[in-house]
């Protein structure tokens, strides 16, 4: 799910915006335009995000599909003129969901998509202060690990042992406030910690 925005009165100069995809995905409004128009910085320098619009595939209509892509620079690229790859994140449409059409998919995906139903995930942005660029870095949990990634590096925050852990880290590290008891929901699923 992407949301559209419009920020300026009188001005339709659309933006999207998606701040639950996670991964690599958006952190900043991107403009709603094709091609290099749209490049926004990602996390940092070396992170870039774009959209770029295509045909529908295997349509005759003239509607087309907007793709979302990153691209992540590595040191040794960004002294140099080597063009890193564009990767495509996912894929969205123009047309209008409704809350119906969320629950369903949304379901779909959680249940039948092993990373979210074989998993507890929680990506958090957090400003860096140590950059002269305020850029941001990401903190993950994923698996028994929580891990902050900054500037192309992975550091090791926390190992997770046990569900009461993996609560423990969702208050601390990213400031979900969630009670003990929680951990009763996961132990005996899939996503439990092995």
């Amino acid at each position: 799910m992407v949301v559209f925005v419009q920020p300026f009165e009188d001005n339709s100069e659309t933006y999207v915006v998606d701040v639950g995809f996670g991964g690599s995905g958006l952190v900043r409004p991107i403009p709603l335009v094709s091609g290099d128009r749209s490049e926004v910085m990602g996390v940092g320098p070396a992170e870039f995000h774009r959209l770029v619009k295509e045909p529908f595939p295997h349509s005759s209509l003239a509607q087309g599909v907007w793709n979302l892509e990153v691209r992540h620079i590595s040191e040794s690229e960004m002294d140099a003129s080597v063009n890193s790859t564009w990767k495509r994140m996912f894929s969205f449409c123009e047309q209008e969901f409704f809350y119906e059409d969320c629950v369903t998919a949304s379901a779909t995906v959680t249940r039948s998509h092993p990373l979210f139903a074989q998993n507890v995930l929680c990506i958090r942005y957090v400003l860096d202060n140590q950059s002269l660029d305020s850029d941001l870095y990401r903190v993950i949990m994923h698996g028994n690990e929580v891990k902050a990634r900054r500037n192309g590096e992975t550091q090791v925050l926390a190992t997770l042992k046990t569900e009461l852990d993996r609560v423990k880290a969702l208050r601390e590290i990213f400031g979900i406030q969630v009670d003990d008891s929680c951990a009763k929901f996961v132990a005996g699923g899939l996503a439990q910690l092995r």
